[in-house]
């Protein structure tokens, strides 16, 4: 689910370790949405935005650094990540990652969409889960191996900070990462 971005703690790191604030209306990627995708492991990722071979921006409000993100500008090919000697998975594609992605047994890393459902509390449609887009194009019901299901904190939180038409009502509080 899309989260405000109007407060970022994040900082760009380049090669000599120096840091600078980010620009706004830049996008990213989570880096853990990265490692999925590629199949890298966090710490080699990580890594690599310090070493400044990947642009990005790593959290500075807590060590160790477990929050951040690849710039969707700047995703690496599969070639170029080959090329810096990492181990890439054949279906690592940057423009499905670029617009989110699930993954999906039958297809792999795959574009995804969001499900909603009406929840009766609170009146309001909520986000429900990720689907893989292929699988719901050819009307596959969504599982435990296509989609993603949203936690309850997760759902709670966006009848919080959204009124009733989806539009953001949350306080500054509700901007701040969180874990």
């Amino acid at each position: 689910m899309p989260m405000s971005s109007r407060r970022c703690d994040a900082v760009w790191v380049n090669a000599a370790g120096k840091r600078k604030p980010l620009l706004s209306g830049r996008g990213g990627v989570l880096i853990a949405d990265f490692c999925l995708s590629t199949g890298l492991d966090r710490d080699t990722v990580e890594e690599l935005v310090r070493a400044g071979r990947l642009e990005g921006g790593l959290s500075t409000h807590k060590e160790p650094i477990r929050s951040g993100v690849i710039f969707d500008d700047a995703l690496p090919s599969r070639d170029e990540l080959v090329a810096m000697g990492v181990p890439v998975r054949d279906d690592y594609d940057p423009q499905a990652l670029r617009y989110g992605g699930i993954e999906c047994q039958t297809h792999g890393w795959a574009q995804s969409i969001l499900l909603t459902r009406h929840d009766a509390e609170s009146q309001q449609e909520v986000p429900d889960r990720d689907m893989c887009w292929e699988c719901s194009r050819a009307g596959v019901p969504p599982d435990d191996g296509n989609s993603r299901r949203y936690e309850s904190e997760v759902v709670q939180r966006w009848i919080r900070t959204h009124d009733s038409d989806g539009n953001w009502i949350g306080s500054e509080e509700d901007e701040k990462p969180h874990d």
